[in-house]
């Protein structure tokens, strides 16, 4: 045992678990910017061997105050230079085990009270009768290691039901799949959006809002856009005039209300409510979610398995660490579920104002320089009005809670 201190608290060994230490957090950069930052988690930040090291390196500086016997006013310096090493490492397992990151949005002249978690987590809600069944399961999903994620579900006739982990789709984005035999013929409008460009895809029979815009294909109902074919050929008609634009020649014409045009590909259609374009037509076509490439803009779409008895069911729930977990039914054997993939509302007991944001950018460029918010601090239950201003990367202490802002987000 003696022999076994002794090495966790040599001067090697503090060395050796420096260097360690240092690798693992270039490597975790590394893993961030080939993957993501989860990733990086999983596979370092928040992984056992990385806190079994962050253990060893206290026990390793406690043992180096005991051994330079560093509890003197002659040594005072070398003590405070490991016991803030402790404290360090201390203040941050106390942050790692019993605490939560999250954000919170506010504009100029808004009051709020709402925060949302940093972390994604799996969303279930069950209801039997009178009585509900809500889970929360923290995800922490990586490409570099085995992801094990399940929920089993008590029910009242003894039975149970198992929400488990199939795959992940990340940054998922539309793809086609022309002669499907479970396809069907398909229409590609693109809509402007609030990200750019968005792509809606209109399926024989069915009908879609696009904005203030509704198109429908080969649907009766009532629309303010209606699109037909007819022996291979397209046909638009209008409850308002449209101006339809022919690209790249910009040749412009004009389709008159009620009236019956052919509806042409790679022109601009122009309404008072919306414009759209008619960019591809596909035929017995399947619309299926694979991983995009390049910055990561869109949703990640989560595949599961839900199990009841001998009966399995496959479900895809569309979310992710920046999107709030939006619930989708789900039925199986009769049983009703409600299952969202996203982070999670925190509703705090006090209210943050936003007086005023003030941004300062370096001279001659755009870049900022320096962030400033000038909020004031609202609890309703002690009747406290605080004025506090939380500069970049200042922190804000109140009722448990630390509020500090670290980056501009336009």
């Amino acid at each position: 045992m003696k022999k076994i201190i002794r090495f966790i608290t040599s001067s090697r060994t503090t060395v050796l678990l420096l260097l360690i230490l240092a690798i693992a957090m270039g490597t975790a950069t590394i893993i961030e910017e080939k993957f993501d930052t989860e990733t990086a988690k999983i596979a370092v930040y928040e992984a056992k061997w990385f806190e079994m090291v962050m253990l060893l390196l206290v026990l390793n500086f406690i043992g180096s105050i005991k051994r330079h016997q560093l509890l003197s006013a002659k040594k005072l310096s070398g003590f405070l230079f490991h016991f803030a090493f402790i404290i360090i490492i201390l203040g941050a397992a106390v942050t790692r085990y019993t605490g939560f990151n999250g954000t919170m949005h506010i504009r100029n002249g808004e009051l709020s009270h709402t925060m949302f978690t940093s972390d994604a987590y799996l969303r279930i809600a069950l209801k039997e009768g009178e009585h509900n069944q809500n889970f929360d399961l923290p995800l922490h999903i990586s490409k570099l290691t085995t992801n094990r994620i399940e929920q089993t579900i008590n029910l009242a006739d003894k039975s149970k039901v198992l929400v488990s982990y199939k795959s992940i789709i990340k940054n998922a984005v539309d793809s086609v799949i022309e002669n499907a035999e479970t396809g069907q013929d398909m229409l590609l409008l693109v809509v402007p959006g609030d990200n750019g460009r968005e792509s809606v895809y209109l399926g024989r029979g069915e009908s879609k809002d696009a904005g203030r815009l509704s198109i429908s294909f080969n649907n009766s109902e009532s629309t303010n856009i209606k699109i037909m074919d007819k022996d291979g050929i397209f046909y638009i008609k209008s409850a308002f005039t449209l101006y339809r634009t022919a690209m790249p020649s910009m040749q412009k014409d004009t389709l008159q209300k009620d009236s019956i045009y052919e509806f042409k590909s790679k022109c601009l259609y122009e309404s008072p409510v919306g414009v759209f374009v008619f960019k591809q037509y596909y035929k017995n076509a399947k619309k299926v979610l694979v991983e995009g490439h390049g910055e990561a803009t869109g949703v990640d779409a989560l595949n599961l398995l839900v199990s009841h008895n001998s009966n399995k069911k496959e479900v895809q729930i569309l979310g992710g660490s920046n999107y709030v977990a939006n619930y989708q039914d789900v039925m199986i054997d009769n049983i009703a579920m409600k299952i969202g993939y996203g982070v999670k509302e925190i509703e705090l007991p006090f209210s943050l104002y936003l007086n005023k944001f003030i941004l300062e950018r370096y001279a001659g460029s755009m870049s900022p320089s320096s962030f400033t918010s000038e909020v004031t601090l609202v609890d309703k239950r002690n009747g406290l009005k605080e004025d506090h201003k939380i500069f970049m990367n200042h922190v804000l202490d109140y009722d448990g809670y630390r509020f500090f802002q670290s980056s501009y987000d336009p």
